[in-house]
């Protein structure tokens, strides 16, 4: 019955527990029982479980996987065109919520898999949740998507993008879930304060080189491409006033 599983994994995520929605999803990762199509999704979606959980490496790792997949997935019928689509969107969700949006556009810039109301519908749900990442005033636009999403059908993902975008959105993810040290933390409250490498290094003990050192730690787990960007997106998500 393993067709049963992402159902299951779903209901644990919809619930908040998003451990034992990874743990169930990944015991049919790869399972040649599902269609390529429908692997890519199963593999999107545990990405989110992952990322969820606060491993966003993993999950940002997990997310080349789903485009493997769709590689090889005949994606000739309606049905599996609109899979492909929608393993993409979440890839691109993924993206956004672990902070790098240049990847998440590139994504979604995409030409789609699929033309029809439900993947315009869960495009729109997505694109609006990556834009509320950025600009949290802009969340009521995504309940409305969320609830349009599941007029068309698709409540029970409605539900999934919901759960986990209450528990990886700026606001709610804090620096030690992104895997930020206390050293790392320090230093990005003094960068913020417009302090440089050497003062800091000379205030705090540590050598320019290990301060040099902990500010690309920050902008690798921010999954930012440099300073300004990392203290800009440490502001969206409340890390630094």
């Amino acid at each position: 019955m393993s067709y049963l599983i992402p159902i299951r994994s779903y209901v644990a995520a919809w619930e908040g527990r998003f451990d034992e929605a990874h743990r169930l999803m990944a015991t049919v990762a790869g399972s040649d029982r599902f269609f390529a199509h429908d692997r890519a999704v199963n593999a999107a979606s545990d990405a989110l479980f992952v990322l969820a959980m606060g491993q966003r490496d993993v999950a940002l790792s997990m997310t080349k996987a789903v485009f493997s997949a769709i590689e090889i997935a005949d994606a000739g019928l309606l049905y599996a065109r609109r899979q492909v689509e929608i393993a993409k969107l979440l890839c691109a969700l993924v993206e956004s919520l672990a902070g790098r949006h240049t990847f998440a556009q590139r994504i979604l810039r995409r030409n789609p898999s699929s033309y029809d109301a439900t993947t315009d519908s869960i495009r729109e749900t997505i694109l609006s949740m990556c834009r509320a990442v950025k600009e949290p005033a802009i969340e009521p636009e995504v309940d409305e998507r969320l609830e349009a999403l599941q007029a068309v059908g698709y409540g029970g993902l409605a539900r999934l993008l919901r759960s986990v975008f209450e528990r990886c959105k700026p606001s709610s993810m804090g620096a030690s879930e992104l895997g930020l040290t206390r050293a790392e933390t320090e230093v990005l409250q003094d960068l913020a304060a417009g302090r440089r490498p050497k003062d800091i290094a000379r205030d705090s003990g540590r050598s320019v080189y290990t301060v040099q050192a902990h500010i690309q730690n920050i902008i690798r787990k921010l999954g930012c491409s440099g300073r300004s960007e990392a203290l800009r997106v440490a502001r969206i998500r409340g890390l630094i006033a």
